[in-house]
Parts: structure tokens; sequence; C-alpha cells
């Protein structure tokens, strides 16, 4: 990098470059690209410095800096140029955003700006939630209701989330059952994102599909989860069976240990228990599994104070 520095604005390629005959331009394979990219960086800086646009994009073209490229003909305010350039040059999604957000922010041109993000949308990347959610914010501000679910049904792909279930439901009219079903489709064959388990729960829920909900928190295991509380508390009316034998297994894993300071997830546990045995008349049940529990631990005068909530 030092010995590159030294070279300044003298290269003989650079000066090539710098005067718009790159044409036929080839860049050389680099030992360390990383290296030749920094120094182009620094020297673009300098030229925006210097306010020598011109030379600005004949090296950014040159050396492949297509974001830098493409947001500096939209500020110089040559929009049309940019849109065509990004038909040929435009390669990734993370490009795309960058290009609409600048077409938004630098010359307010909403159309232009829905129309990279849509097409990014198609694009390789690691940005498809971030760029369909900016998409349906534009589309939405364009008052083009299609261009907006289509955005969601995208951003919703790569992050399924309850909202965008939600909004897409609303948008859609006369195709939401196809619609339903393929992104239910995907809910279920998601599996990379911590957060997909909320996800699935919220929209099963919401769609009464009681088994899928109850299949995705089944294993989960911990002292208290609000995810599986939250399956309960409508499990209770058509599958008693199982919130008793989950809860109860929660629980009694936390008293047979003595966990005193979780005591309180197992009152939570146990109130599942009884809502779901009196819920299926069975309070006798419910009466015996409870003098069972005092009978085991009644010595665990925290767990007994307790149990007097769960009666």
């Amino acid at each position: 990098m030092i010995a590159a520095l030294k070279q300044g604005w003298d290269d003989p390629e650079l000066k090539q470059i710098l005067a718009g005959n790159i044409s036929d331009y080839i860049a050389a394979e680099e030992e360390d690209p990383y290296e030749d990219d920094n120094l182009t960086l620094i020297r673009l800086q300098i030229l925006e410095r210097e306010k020598r646009f011109t030379e600005y994009l004949h090296l950014a073209e040159a050396k492949g800096q297509v974001t830098k490229y493409l947001i500096m003909l939209v500020r110089l305010d040559r929009v049309a140029e940019a849109m065509v350039k990004s038909q040929s040059q435009m390669q990734t999604m993370e490009q795309a955003l960058a290009l609409s957000q600048a077409l938004v922010e630098e010359q307010n041109t909403q159309n232009e700006a829905l129309e990279i993000a849509t097409r990014g949308l198609n694009l390789p990347g690691r940005c498809q939630y971030e760029l369909a959610t900016w998409a349906s914010e534009i589309a939405l501000k364009l008052d083009d209701l299609v261009a907006v679910k289509n955005a969601k049904i995208k951003a919703f792909q790569a992050k399924p989330n309850f909202d965008d279930y939600k909004a897409i439901e609303k948008l859609a009219t006369e195709d939401w059952s196809t619609i339903r079903e393929e992104l239910l489709a995907e809910l279920a064959n998601s599996t990379s994102y911590w957060y997909l388990k909320e996800a699935q729960v919220d929209i099963y829920l919401y769609e009464s599909m009681i088994d899928e909900a109850i299949a995705v928190v089944t294993d989960t295991r911990s002292y208290h989860d609000s995810l599986v509380q939250k399956v309960m508390t409508v499990a209770i009316a058509t599958h008693p069976d199982w919130v008793i034998s989950n809860a109860c297994r929660r629980a009694e894993s936390i008293m047979n240990e003595g966990k005193a300071k979780y005591y309180e997830y197992a009152i939570a546990w146990l109130k599942q228990v009884r809502a779901a045995y009196l819920a299926s008349e069975r309070k006798r049940e419910w009466s015996e599994y409870r003098e069972k529990i005092v009978s085991v631990h009644g010595r665990k005068r925290k767990l007994m104070g307790l149990m007097q909530s769960v009666v």
C-alpha cells in the first residue's frame, strides 16, 4: 500500500483511466486485491473532494466500484444514465439497495427507486429483507398496492414474521388462498432464523393450526418459555391432554430438582395443568394431582407457599 501511495497519480495506466480510455482496460490480477481496492477508494475520495467528477466516474467504472459509480451519477443528476448503466452493472441486492436509497435521498425519484429495488430483488445478495421492506415502503408512497404486496412477500420469504403475514393478507384479495399456502410452506420450511419459532407460533395460532403450533414448541427446553405458554393457553380448549402432559413435565423437572429460584415458573406450568383439567371437566384428577405434589414436595416451604395460588 505504501509503495502504491508513493506511486501517486503518475502511473501511465491510471492516467489513461482518468482520461476515459477504459474501453480496453482489464484489471490485472493483484496479489492483494484488497490493497488495490483500498487505494482506489482513497483516490476516489480525493477526486470527489476536488470535484473532479468525470475522472471519479472513469476510475470507479474501471475499477469495478459499481455502487460508487452509479450513486455518483445520481448525485450529478444523471439519473437516466444511472438507470441505463444499472442494467448491465448492478449485480447484487446490496448495490440495488444503495442505489435505490440514493435515488430517493439525492433526487427524490420514487419511481426509479422502486424500479431499481424491484429489479434488485431478483439478484443474489444477503439483504433481501431490508431491500424488500424498502421497496414496499416506496411502493406504498406511490400507492402501488400490487408492488407493496409483492415486496412484502419477498420480505416474508427472507424473514417470516407475523406483521408481514397480516399485511399480505390485507393486500391480497382473490388470490389470498394461493398466497396463503405459499407463505405457510415458506414458514414450515424455514430453519435459519433464531426468531422463526415466534413467527411460526403467532401465525399458526392465528390460522387455528394448533397441531402445527404444538409441534413447534413441544420439545423446547426451558424453565420458562413464553411461546410454550402462549400455545398452551390456546390449546387448552382443543388439546388439554397435551397441555397437561407437557406442563406437568416442565413443572416436575423444576420441583424434583429443588430449583427454588425457578419455583414461580413451576407454578405457572401448574396453572396451565389446572386450567386444562378443568376445561376437560376433570376436576377430580386435578385435585388428586395437586395432592400428590403436596405429598412429595410438602417440605419445600417456598414451593408450598406459592402453591396456595393454585387451588
